[in-house]
């Protein structure tokens, strides 16, 4: 994995962090068991497995799997999003809310 490689969590309330990707998948949500812990303070409806990144071609590339039952708003503007039980590629800078 390159050590660089990191994603960037928003919620609607704009608190953002950075969170390094140091594992091939990494589990989301707000279980504490998650590689990624979202608590509820963090916007309501985080559910307890919410999302998965899964690194491709030796962490170069990474696909989001929407675990839970909302959709996820991709890109700086939430332009784009995923819904529920979907995949889509993403690369190292992707914002997601």
């Amino acid at each position: 994995m390159n050590q660089s490689t990191k994603i960037e969590i928003i919620d609607r309330n704009g608190w953002r962090r950075e969170f390094p990707l140091e594992k091939t998948i990494v589990h989301i949500g707000s279980d504490p068991r998650s590689d990624i812990v979202l608590e509820s303070a963090h916007g309501v409806g985080v559910a307890p497995l919410h999302a998965q990144l899964i690194a491709t071609n030796g962490g170069l590339g990474y696909q989001l799997v929407n675990l839970g039952d909302a959709d996820i708003l991709l890109g700086l503007a939430g332009d784009q999003t995923l819904p529920p039980r979907s995949v889509a590629k993403v690369v190292n800078g992707t914002l997601f809310k």
